[in-house]
């Protein structure tokens, strides 16, 4: 045999055998499943840390007024673009009972009433400081104007005698909609009682929202 045709043939050998390595990494890549644990699918990146700066403020064991309409505000930013996530609220009053809670946009602030400034508190303390305001109010205030009522809803008092207290929230991210936006200092986001009287009311209250 001739050193060429030795030659061919050591060549066409290799070919062939490089053939049939790719074929069978082919098979075998598909009847190997996948690892345990993995769910059978792609591998995903685990979830980011949520990048939207986020605040909360709230009040507790507040004694609201006779007939009370708002009992806590939050007013937007001269420079950030304020949208509301998540609204709760819960009482003790004398006697229970089942009220009405609204949950108003207004366009122009409250004034006078009385009113305190509660702390806006960042959920990440590398945020900068919030710049939306928080209030809750112990006196009516002159309402500002109604953009319109955007929830309401029923909340359960427990009596003072109880031991259970039911928390009544709500939640504006639960699917693709547009959250509450206050996108200025004279529109604001109001808690109000539909003007209802509780007897020795204690009132618990949490707002939370992005600035952006």
């Amino acid at each position: 045999m001739s050193e060429r045709l030795k030659g061919t043939i050591g060549r066409v050998g290799a070919v062939v055998f490089l053939a049939f390595v790719v074929l069978w990494a082919t098979a075998h890549a598909q009847q190997v499943g996948p690892a345990p644990g993995s769910g059978g699918g792609a591998l995903t990146a685990p979830p980011s840390t949520p990048s939207r700066t986020t605040y909360s403020a709230s009040t507790t064991g507040l004694a609201t007024a006779a007939t009370a309409t708002d009992v806590f505000t939050l007013t937007g930013s001269a420079t950030k673009t304020v949208r509301v996530r998540k609204v709760a609220i819960s009482c003790i009053t004398a006697a229970g009972g089942v009220q009405s809670a609204l949950f108003i946009l207004r366009s122009t602030a409250n004034t006078v009433g009385t009113s305190t400034d509660e702390a806006e508190v960042a959920n990440d303390d590398l945020n900068a400081p919030a710049t939306a305001t928080a209030l809750s109010y112990t006196a009516n205030p002159t309402l500002g104007t109604s953009v319109g009522t955007i929830r309401a809803t029923k909340y359960a008092c427990n009596s003072s005698s109880g031991n259970a207290v039911n928390q009544t929230a709500l939640d504006f991210g639960t699917a693709d909609q547009q959250y509450p936006t206050l996108r200025g200092t004279t529109d604001v986001f109001a808690v109000n009682l539909n003007a209802t009287t509780l007897s020795s009311p204690s009132v618990d209250l949490y707002v939370e929202w992005t600035e952006e």
